[in-house]
């Protein structure tokens, strides 16, 4: 696996099998109707099933970064590393959250499982983007890293994505939400636009107020459909 495009449909792939089991997971506990209960079940299978397919998600990124220095010809010996998994407390967290909807006076299980579903693919998915952005940090030679993604990616992040800026260890983390298909990729070039902290830093005259906050989010949101079409957000 060498282009960007096939790391992103393994990571698209490994999303297809996290989310098949969860289905399964969830047809197997459709019979709890107490939604104490049912969270209580989640607590102790998700952060299971997170920690799989996030390995193998951060596996697949590290052979990707090491493919790629080895075709991009890199001088000096190195080898990437996988990134840590998340401690037990984001998929206790993804759960609580998650299970929010069977709490109301209607409990909805079809909306439950979609902030589930969501959640556990992007907390899967990260774990092969930040290992990409962490081992930029650890190699000498790297330049930085670039958003990389596909058709299908929403407004903000095609915007991203076509400034085709190299973020480096002193600038921004990778961003990412709910069923991004996103992937950090590495570059070792020395001709490459490079995003500076500056650039991310709040501005000490940025709007304070509610008022002049959503002004200017509607006017950012204005501009990604102008440029990225009516359905970008």
């Amino acid at each position: 696996m060498s282009t960007a495009s096939e790391a992103r449909q393994a990571l698209i792939d490994l999303a297809t099998l996290t989310r098949r089991e969860l289905f399964e997971i969830w047809q197997a506990l459709a019979g709890i109707e107490d939604a104490a209960v049912l969270r209580d079940a989640l607590m102790e299978i998700i952060p299971a099933l997170g920690d799989e397919y996030g390995a193998a998600a951060a596996a697949l990124a590290a052979d990707w970064y090491d493919d790629l220095r080895a075709e991009a010809g890199v001088a000096g010996r190195f080898l990437a590393e996988p990134v840590a998994l998340p401690d037990r407390g984001r998929y206790e967290s993804l759960v609580r959250w998650g299970v929010s909807p069977l709490f109301a006076a209607e409990p909805d299980r079809a909306a439950s499982l979609t902030l589930i579903e969501g959640g556990l693919q992007r907390t899967v998915a990260d774990q092969h983007r930040l290992t990409v952005v962490e081992n930029t940090k650890r190699d000498s030679q790297a330049k930085g890293w670039r958003r990389v993604g596909v058709g299908g990616s929403c407004g903000f992040c095609r915007m991203l994505i076509d400034r085709g800026h190299v973020f480096t260890e002193e600038s921004v983390t990778f961003r990412s939400h709910d069923h991004c298909n996103c992937a950090a990729s590495p570059t070792w070039d020395d001709n490459v636009v490079k995003v500076s902290t500056a650039a991310y830093e709040q501005s000490t005259n940025r709007p304070r107020s509610n008022e002049a906050r959503r002004k200017r989010n509607q006017a950012a949101y204005a501009y990604i459909r102008e440029q990225y079409g009516a359905g970008a957000l």
